[in-house]
């Protein structure tokens, strides 16, 4: 689920979009809409009551795919309907996977009509929709989300939901799935699962299995993955500065992820791109 759209700055290249929540939660339910197919392609009054419709996360995320698919055709239909009220309504939908889809979503209309509720996925609590709104504002040279591109290119942490004693099967080096089970934290009433919300690899067990940890403890750090990675790359090619070579230099120090092909040769263009600012 990618796709190629213009940047907005003047003498800036057309950036491919390959966001990093598509890669991993969006292509699961890629598939998902496959299995459980909709039907005929949606008009502009369902696409409008499908991103209204409370009752089925699913019906909202298969209106986004639907209006991405337009915007990559510049079909008209998608440009004449005014969608900025129901997608912006979006920023406060409380299940992450569609505000993911959102951010993905708005990142892709030439018109850039959306780009105040862009704005706010970058205050979400979710560092998935975080990210994908700070790839798609720097689309249109908007550099309102650079930390947050920054910070995409760094490790990020899993802790403990609740105090008790940690458990986990899991090795330093191992890649790591979106919606896996890290481990859990046993107490007397149970068992928390400690799931992992974005993929990666697992660069650090701060905390040894078996160990007593508080509420809120860092259990473990993960490596951004590739498509994580890549998405930031392209983004900071756009609105990096030059303060952040060092950022991009270091990313062998960062994750493995950096060494891939497609990766490494794109860390390239943007130091070359961040070098000259």
């Amino acid at each position: 689920m990618s796709d190629t759209v213009a940047a907005t700055g003047s003498g800036r290249s057309r950036v491919p979009i390959l966001l990093l929540a598509v890669v991993g939660t969006l292509a699961l339910l890629f598939f998902s809409f496959r299995m459980n197919w909709f039907g005929a392609p949606l008009d502009d009054a369902a696409l409008q009551r499908s991103l209204r419709n409370s009752d089925s996360a699913q019906a909202v995320q298969h209106a986004l795919e639907q209006m991405v698919a337009r915007f990559a055709q510049r079909d008209a239909a998608a440009l004449r309907g005014d969608f900025t009220a129901p997608l912006s309504a979006l920023v406060k939908h409380p299940q992450w996977e569609v505000r993911r889809a959102a951010a993905w979503a708005m990142g892709h209309d030439p018109a850039g009509r959306s780009r105040t509720a862009l704005s706010e996925f970058i205050l979400d609590t979710d560092r998935g929709v975080r990210i994908n709104a700070a790839v798609a504002l720097a689309n249109y040279n908007d550099a309102a989300g650079l930390a947050v591109l920054r910070d995409a290119l760094m490790p990020y942490v899993i802790s403990a939901p609740i105090a008790g004693k940690f458990h986990t099967r899991a090795k330093v080096d191992e890649t790591l799935g979106i919606g896996r089970d890290l481990g859990h934290i046993s107490t007397a009433e149970g068992k928390a699962p400690v799931v992992v919300f974005m993929n990666g690899w697992l660069r650090k067990l701060v905390c040894a299995d078996g160990s007593e940890v508080a509420a809120g403890a860092v259990l473990a750090e993960v490596a951004a993955d590739a498509p994580t990675l890549l998405n930031a790359l392209l983004a900071l090619q756009l609105v990096g500065t030059s303060a952040d070579v060092a950022l991009v230099e270091s990313l062998p120090q960062l994750s493995p992820a950096s060494k891939q092909k497609d990766v490494a040769a794109q860390a390239a263009r943007t130091l070359e791109a961040l070098k000259q600012r």
